[in-house]
C-alpha cells in the first residue's frame, strides 16, 4: 500500500472496491423488513435492539470495525453516520432518535406501518433518496431531543463540557491580556453568551462543539441549569464590556468564572 492508504484506506479504495462494498451493504439492508446497522458497545444500538425486539422482521448488522462504518458513510453519501442506522423496506430513514420517534407516533399518525407496508426498495444507496437527503441536512444541527424547542429546552452534554472548556481558555486569556483587550474580548463573549441562552444552535461556541464531537456528542441534558451559569456570565461581561467593572473587580471575577467553567468542563451538573 502507499504510505496514504495506512492512514486512509477507504478514502483510496478504488471503484471496485467501492462497487462491492454498496452491494454488500445493498443487500444487508434489504434483508428485512427494519434493519438496524449497529456497533459493538452502543448504548443507542442497544436501546434501539431493545425497543423492536418484538418486530417479526428485523435485522441487525454488526459494524465492528471503523472502517465499515466509514464505507457505509460513503454509499449514503455523509460526512460521518451516527449508529444506528435504520433502514425500512431498504430506504434510510435516520438514525435511533428517529426510530424512536416514528415507534413513539405510531398509535397516532401509523406512519411507522405505513413504511413497513410499502414496496422494498430497488436500491437502498440511490441519489438523492429523500430521507437520506434530509438526514444529511440536519445531521450536524440536529436538536437535541429531536423537536426545534430541543435547542431551548435541551443540550448535549459533551457539548456542554466542550463549550466550558474553550470559556476555561478564554477567562484565563482575560487573566493576561492588557484591560482593553479583556474588554473587547468580553463584548465579543457577551454576544456569543447571550444567543447561548437563547438557543443553542445559534451560538458560534456551542454549533462548533457540536460539530467538533457530534459522533462523541453524550446525552441529551436539561438545558436550563446550564443557562443560568451562563446568563450570570453574561451579565458579568456585560459590565466588563461597559466599563462598569473595574479592572481589580474584572480580574477577580475572571478567576471564579474560570474555576466554575473548569468544573463544568470535567463533571458538568
Amino acid at each position: 500500500k502507499e504510505l496514504r492508504d495506512l492512514f486512509s484506506p477507504w478514502s483510496y479504495a478504488g471503484q471496485d472496491v467501492l462497487e462491492s462494498e454498496t452491494a454488500r451493504h445493498a443487500e444487508a439492508a434489504r434483508s428485512a423488513d427494519l434493519v438496524l446497522f449497529t456497533k459493538p458497545g452502543c448504548g443507542y444500538c442497544a436501546s434501539a435492539k431493545m425497543a423492536t425486539a418484538q418486530m417479526p422482521s428485523r435485522a441487525i448488522v454488526e459494524l465492528g470495525t471503523y472502517e465499515e462504518r466509514r464505507t457505509l458513510a460513503r454509499v449514503l453519501g455523509l460526512p460521518v453516520i451516527t449508529v444506528p442506522v435504520v433502514f425500512v423496506r431498504g430506504r434510510c430513514v435516520g438514525d435511533g432518535e428517529v426510530l424512536h420517534r416514528l415507534l413513539r407516533d405510531e398509535k397516532k399518525d401509523g406512519k411507522l406501518e405505513t413504511m413497513l407496508a410499502g414496496p422494498m426498495a430497488a436500491d437502498p444507496f440511490a441519489p438523492g433518496t429523500p430521507d437520506t437527503r434530509a438526514w444529511t441536512e440536519r445531521l450536524l444541527c440536529k436538536p437535541p431531543g429531536g423537536e426545534p424547542s430541543g435547542y431551548f429546552l435541551n443540550i448535549y452534554g459533551n457539548t456542554v463540557r466542550l463549550v466550558s472548556l474553550m470559556h476555561v481558555f478564554l477567562f484565563a486569556a482575560g487573566l493576561l491580556a492588557p484591560y482593553a483587550v479583556v474588554r473587547t474580548g468580553a463584548a465579543a463573549l457577551l454576544v456569543d453568551m447571550c444567543l447561548l441562552v437563547l438557543s443553542s444552535n445559534l451560538s458560534p461556541l456551542a454549533l462548533a462543539s457540536t460539530a467538533a464531537i457530534w459522533t462523541r456528542r453524550g446525552p441529551v441534558v436539561p438545558a436550563i441549569p446550564y443557562k443560568v451559569v451562563f446568563a450570570l456570565y453574561a451579565l458579568f461581561l456585560a459590565r466588563v464590556a461597559t466599563g462598569a467593572a473595574r479592572e481589580t473587580e474584572t480580574r477577580a471575577a475572571a478567576a471564579g468564572a474560570l474555576l466554575n467553567s473548569a468544573f463544568l468542563a470535567v463533571l458538568r451538573f
